[in-house]
């Protein structure tokens, strides 16, 4: 299970994605909430941040 996939670019390999041989670990939803609530709130919504960005990369 798991074969490599590779990333070309104009006919170049370019990446190789490959699977890993190391079981996942558990994530301890505890840990997880500790650090994004110790994390500030943002000013302002994602949405609105990324098409400031799209807008100001556009001209």
């Amino acid at each position: 299970m798991g074969g490599s996939v590779a990333i070309t670019r104009n006919g170049r390999p370019v990446a190789l994605l490959t699977r890993t041989d190391s079981p996942l670990q558990p994530i301890s939803l505890d840990a997880l909430r500790a650090v994004t609530a110790a994390m500030p709130e943002q000013g302002e919504s994602a949405e609105f941040l990324t098409r400031t960005m799209q807008d100001e990369d556009r001209y």
